[in-house]
């Protein structure tokens, strides 16, 4: 990856040192729901570009479930995406504290354009989202 450490590796960039947090959902109060979806703002946030034409196609996430009420899955997908995957990207058990890296595609289109969904299916968890880089 292009990152901030100047290494070039598939046309991305990579975030230096520590992942950079784009939202948590205790801070903010978001709380996903069973069966919700949370719409999240990636491009122009933190390290991650905005500018026309800059756009990501994808991120590099770090995904953390804090303290869910039930077992559940947690699904990323695009913004602009109105069907969910067929695979989920985090199964955090009731009570747990779990991470996985994911690389989720970013909406590119006007609609919800430098977003990704997050989906919650069953209870209620917080959640993290931690950049790690993205690709172009």
């Amino acid at each position: 990856m292009r990152g901030l450490s100047r290494r070039s590796f598939l046309q991305g960039t990579a975030a230096a040192g520590a992942s950079l947090l784009i939202t948590g959902t205790r801070a903010s109060g978001k709380i996903v729901g069973a069966n919700n979806r949370l719409r999240i703002a990636v491009a122009g946030v933190k390290v991650v570009p905005s500018d026309a034409g800059i756009v990501p196609v994808a991120v590099v996430v770090n995904l953390t479930g804090v303290a869910g009420t039930a077992s559940t899955y947690l699904e990323l997908y695009p913004g602009s995406d109105p069907s969910r995957p067929a695979a989920s990207d985090l199964n955090p058990v009731a009570r747990d504290v779990i991470a996985n890296l994911a690389i989720v595609g970013v909406s590119t289109t006007s609609v919800n354009e430098g977003s990704v969904f997050l989906y919650n299916n069953v209870g209620d968890i917080n959640a993290i989202l931690d950049v790690a880089g993205w690709f172009q």
